[in-house]
């Protein structure tokens, strides 16, 4: 079985998807805990996923953008190369930031499974 990827930018990504970490963890669920950057500094990431006791990021980019557009082109530049390496079953994002953004589109263009595809032809 393919790792899932779990992706978050944010403090509010991590906060939301370290139940979702869990619950794969507990069901030994191959999965691939992934942090793009957005926030970038340890009291907007690190500090949280260390207090929701989650394991490291198997990957974690340092963004250092001047501007909404570059940050989100470079994490999904990361996230495109990441993807490009590893094969995953689903990336699963929660959100509405550069992060998600780009991560969301990152998995568009390689094809990966999405629940926004809307009905499937016979």
């Amino acid at each position: 079985m393919s790792a899932v990827m779990v992706v978050a930018g944010t403090r509010p990504e991590i906060i939301k998807m370290a139940p979702i970490v869990r619950t794969l963890q507990t069901n030994k669920i191959p999965m691939e805990f992934v942090y793009c950057g957005q926030h970038f500094d340890y009291n907007m990431a690190q500090q949280f996923i260390e207090e929701l006791e989650l394991p490291p990021p198997d990957h974690a980019f340092r963004i250092k953008a001047n501007s909404p557009g570059m940050q989100t082109a470079q994490i999904m530049m990361n996230m495109d190369q990441l993807m490009e390496k590893n094969a995953y079953s689903v990336v699963l994002v929660e959100g509405d930031t550069n992060s998600v953004l780009a991560t969301a589109l990152a998995a568009n263009k390689k094809n990966m499974p999405s629940n926004y595809e809307g009905k499937r032809k016979s």
